[in-house]
């Protein structure tokens, strides 16, 4: 879910403010993965995604930052985060459908 809520935040960001992007993650395996050229093994549909959107963009910089470290952003995400959780709001449909078909 990390994964998408990043694309979907771009995709949202970046159509109403045509601006350079400055992204921070607590996670390590999304930084790592996208500043060490996409060694990738899961979500290959979302990472796809991702990949063409920051070709696309060119004007997107990722830091990682460390969770749960009293970063008033972070931990501001984490509540959305856990609300989100008891609630359906995201699909991730290609996964859906390779589940479905296992």
């Amino acid at each position: 879910m990390e994964l998408y809520a990043i694309i979907f935040s771009i995709k949202n960001i970046y159509i109403k403010n045509y601006c350079f992007i400055y992204l921070y993650s607590d996670s390590k395996y999304i930084i790592d993965t996208i500043n060490n050229n996409y060694r990738i093994k899961k979500n290959l549909d979302l990472w796809q995604e991702l990949k063409l959107l920051i070709l696309n963009i060119g004007k997107i910089k990722f830091y990682w930052i460390k969770g749960h470290n009293k970063d008033y952003y972070n931990e501001e995400c984490n509540k959305l985060a856990q609300i989100r959780d008891n609630c359906v709001i995201f699909k991730d449909s290609y996964y859906e459908n390779i589940k479905n078909i296992s």
